[in-house]
């Protein structure tokens, strides 16, 4: 096998692995997961708002894009008086940790 052969083997081959699609938010949101690892509805709403973007998105909308791509999942909380539920990465999102821009402005496409 020359270098040829290698090169165009290459080119050819599609990545491996899956295609996820992030807009901004849902990276900010996931990127929040991974590092403070349970987090409320409050609090997601609360990072989501302190992003500087014109019109920011509903948090249930950027949660439920998340548990679509399979990037985190709900988990019931002890009782503490809060009565929702707790968000944490799942093992594919957690594939992303230290892959996520720490300012995101655009959609982004990740291969894990």
């Amino acid at each position: 096998m020359g270098l040829r052969d290698f090169i165009r083997r290459i080119r050819t081959r599609p990545p491996s692995g899956e295609r996820v699609e992030l807009k901004p938010a849902e990276q900010v949101v996931l990127a929040h997961l991974l590092r403070f690892d349970p987090a409320t509805v409050a609090e997601i709403r609360t990072v989501i708002e302190a992003m500087d973007l014109a019109v920011p998105p509903d948090a249930n909308e950027v949660l439920t894009a998340l548990l679509v791509q399979a990037l985190a999942e709900a988990r019931p909380q002890p009782k503490q008086g809060s009565g929702g539920a707790a968000y944490v990465p799942t093992a594919k999102g957690r594939r992303l940790t230290g892959r996520l821009p720490q300012q995101p402005r655009t959609v982004t496409d990740f291969w894990i």
